[in-house]
Parts: structure tokens; sequence; C-alpha cells
């Protein structure tokens, strides 16, 4: 077991160096020659055939065991997925890096065998005590033979890679100054990249940021010219209703203008109250029962005041109401004959009235009776004017 799995190490070993020898490296961005040529790794089996050759004659096993010949061609022959089909190995370029790392994994590797392949060697020159007979059969020690041929030729061929020669050190120099020109490349491409990508942060930072200013300018220009556009809206609202006021203001002027001119136009007391009820009757002569209705409606008025002087809403006749209208206030005389009577044209909660004032009896008790006697007197008039 132990001896199969030392012939393993070396065979792999062996694909390891046979691989190496047909590596090209592809360093400084141009193909340099294969590492057989510029390390000087020599063939495999010429190496064997100096380790055979130099082997003493003393060490040779005898007996019926496997043959030298069969050994070495089994050894050297084992082809993997790095050979072709005729155990030849393909040719495989690799970086620097990669060609220094293999190097240093076969040194590597054959050190590792190093005790074990010198314990096998110690063994079979070595006979048991008691028999007298070699330590190995036959067979055994043309398989142990095999392996140190393999591994000594290995040694030879590693060594000369690793060797003191001016040819050698350069091209294991150039090599190494290869990786460190690759991983200066890389770095420095790295550090470019690290640099592109801060710049490319710091252009989107910027970037945001002036997109950032920019939104705040608008909102705030947009911000502005809401607040210029509500004032002017707001002044032109104010202008607006002032104007309306001001209308309002000059149109009600101009109703109290009329009104007091409407008014003063008009004769006061029982002489007016006559003119404006001939007035009346003159303008419903064109419409037949016009003028009893009128009068009929003047005289319920004058009576409830008469007989309930203290109703407030007896002596407020809307100046707009519909039965006024139709009965009374349409016709020529009709609104007349209030003034005359001693109405006044007043607004009362907004509404444009004939108002009566009754004067405060308590304070004034002659004015309050005048008052009183031209209602009374009104509604004589009124009564007489019924009767014609």
């Amino acid at each position: 077991m132990e001896l199969r799995k030392a012939e393993a190490e070396v065979d792999e070993l062996r694909a390891e160096y046979e691989r190496l020898r047909v590596v090209a490296v592809d360093a400084d961005q141009h193909q340099q020659p294969d590492l057989s040529s510029v390390l000087g790794l020599p063939p495999l089996l010429d190496l064997l055939a100096q380790v055979q050759q130099d082997r003493p004659a003393s060490l040779v096993p005898s007996g019926n065991g496997a043959s030298e010949g069969d050994m070495t061609a089994t050894s050297t022959a084992d082809a993997d997925a790095d050979f072709d089909a005729g155990g030849v190995p393909l040719k495989r370029t690799v970086s620097a890096a990669e060609a220094l790392e293999a190097l240093e994994q076969v040194k590597s590797h054959f050190g590792a065998l190093d005790v074990q392949c010198a314990k096998f060697r110690k063994r079979l020159g070595e006979t048991d005590p008691v028999t007298g007979n070699p330590r190995y059969g036959a067979k055994t020690a043309t398989r142990v033979m095999a392996l140190l041929d393999l591994y000594d030729a290995l040694a030879i061929g590693i060594s000369t890679a690793y060797g003191t020669n001016d040819a050698t050190a350069a091209a294991l120099h150039s090599l190494r100054q290869s990786v460190e020109n690759e991983e200066g490349r890389r770095k420095q491409a790295e550090a470019g990249a690290r640099d592109a990508a801060m710049k490319e942060a710091a252009d989107a930072k910027l970037a945001a940021q002036k997109r950032e200013d920019e939104e705040r300018l608008n909102a705030m220009q947009t911000e502005r010219e809401r607040i210029r556009q509500e004032a002017e809206l707001h002044q032109q609202a104010l202008e607006a209703r002032q104007r309306r006021e001001e209308e309002e203001a000059r149109a009600r002027a101009e109703e109290r203008e009329a009104d007091r001119a409407f008014q003063d136009s008009i004769p006061k007391g029982p002489d007016g109250v006559r003119a404006q009820l001939t007035a009346l009757r003159e303008g419903c002569s064109n419409e037949p029962g016009a003028f009893d209705v009128a009068i009929g409606a003047l005289h319920t008025l004058f009576s409830q005041i008469a007989a309930r002087p203290e109703e407030i809403k007896f002596r407020r006749i809307r100046r707009d109401h519909s039965n006024f209208l139709q009965d009374i206030g349409r016709h020529p005389g009709g609104k007349e004959v209030f003034i005359a009577a001693g109405f006044k044209l007043e607004t009362l909660d907004g509404v444009e009235s004939f108002f009566s004032k009754e004067p405060d009896l308590e304070r004034d008790m002659d004015g309050w009776s005048e008052w009183f006697d031209g209602l009374k007197m009104t509604l004589q008039i009124i009564e007489e004017e019924m009767i014609k």
C-alpha cells in the first residue's frame, strides 16, 4: 500500500514535470519560449537513461519480476487530460504567475517525497536478518528501483530548473519580474478602477447635488411665483371688492337721494292725501274695479294701524311685496299716498319699506297725538273716497 501510494505520487510529479516542459509563458504582452528551453528542462527519458546508466550493478534486482523497461514505460507514458493520444504533452500558454506557481508546486511536491524515497532506497539495500535474503522480493525490488529511477530523474530535472547557471537564473528572474509586472499592472488596474469608480461616484453625487439644487431653486421660484400670483389675485379681489362696495354705496346713495327727492316732491297732510287718491282714481280709470281694490286695500291697512298703532307690523309696508304691488303700488298715486300720510322710505332688516314711525308716547305726548291724528285723518279721507 505504501509503495503504491508513492508510485502514484511520483507519477503525478512526473506528469507535472512534463507539463512544465511544454508550457509557454504569456508575459509583458508577448509570447516567451517554452519553459523547457528557458529553464533547460531536459526530456525525462534522457534523464532516466542517465540515472539507469549511473546506477551501481549491485542494486539491479534479479528474478522473475517486471522488467526495468516495462516499469519505465508505464511510469512515463501514463497519459491524462494534458497529453494527446500518443502520450505527447499538449502545448498550452499560461501567465508568468501561473508558470512560477507551477514550478514552486513541483519543487514543493518533490521535497515532500524526499524522505519517503530515501526510506525505499535504504530498504532496497537491506537483507532479512534471519534468512539473509534481500528485504524486497524481485518483483517489489523492480518496482522500487523503477520508482527511485523516476524520482532521481525528476530530481535532476528539477535541480536543473533551479540551478545556478546564468541562463536559468535569468529565466527565473524574468519569470519573477513578469509576475511583479503583472501584479503591478493588476494593482494599477484596480487602482484605476477604484479611481474611476470614485470619480463616477463623485460625479454622480455632484450631478445629484446639482439636480437637487436646481429642483430646490425651481421650487423656490415656483413658490415665489405662487405667492406673487396669490398676492396679485388678493389685491385684485380687494380692488374689485372696493369698487363693488363703492358702486353699491354710490347706488345706495343715489337710491337714498332718489327716495329723498321722491318724498320731497309729494305734499304732506290731508291735502296731499286727497291729491294722491285723486291721482289713484284717475290712474285706475282704464281698468274697471282696480280703484275699488286699491282703495279697499288702503282702507284695510290704515284701519289696522288706527286700531293698533303700537304694532310695527301694521306700520311697515314692504315696497316689493307682491300683494302691495298688485293692489296699490302699481298704480299712479298708490305709493305716493303713503308719503302724503307721513310714511318714510326706510330699510328695515334689509327690506325696503314704507314705514310710519311712532313717536315715544311718554316723552312726546303732543308729537304722538299729532302723529295718530294724522293717521285717523288719512283713514277718514279714504272712507270719503270710498263713498264717492
